[in-house]
């Protein structure tokens, strides 16, 4: 009887013990699943500040159309094309920017490479400066070489200032030399 009594219980611990260990893979998400329980694209999106979020014009024939840079993304002026900028690693397929802060010449930078880049070809240096001109302040973008931090381009909030004042050198930057501006 103590036999049949300990068999009996043998097998109702294993069937348990296979419905536990059935149950917890159950509950082991799926390589898909663990990818899609990660934070979101839209979860790292990098801010840009206020003052930078506008329309921005340029007379460098690399840059012909404006930037537009939003709230967490901008309208490249290098591809025409809408992209979200974020901090982190995204998908090689997402039109995205990541943006790594980068400290170049005594000014804090913002390194923008497209998702997925090998090289620094399609790599932008961006910083935002108030500058006197004519008297006045405006605020400037400068775009610069992400390895050296030497300025190949400067945006201005109206084709007027940028028509004026798109070759000139501001004193507390440093240029590129072969700069073709």
């Amino acid at each position: 009887m103590k036999r049949k009594k300990l068999i009996t219980l043998l097998g109702a611990a294993a069937i348990s013990l296979s419905a536990a260990v059935v149950g917890a893979a159950i509950k082991q998400p799926t390589p898909a699943q663990a990818a899609s329980n990660k934070k979101s694209v839209k979860d790292k999106s990098f801010t840009f500040a206020k003052t930078w979020r506008t329309k921005w014009y340029s007379t460098y024939y690399l840059t012909p159309s404006p930037m537009e840079i939003y709230k967490t993304g901008l309208k490249s002026p290098w591809t025409g094309e809408n992209v979200k900028t974020v901090m982190g690693v995204v998908p090689k397929t997402a039109k995205t920017m990541v943006v790594t802060p980068k400290k170049m010449h005594g000014d804090d930078w913002l390194i923008l490479t497209p998702a997925g880049a090998r090289n620094n070809a399609d790599t932008h240096a961006l910083t935002s400066k108030l500058e006197k001109l004519n008297g006045k302040k405006h605020r400037v973008i400068f775009e610069a070489n992400p390895d050296n931090g030497k300025v190949i381009n400067q945006f201005f909030k109206s084709e007027k200032l940028a028509k004026k004042y798109g070759n000139h050198h501001f004193k507390d930057m440093t240029y590129s030399e072969i700069s073709p501006r």
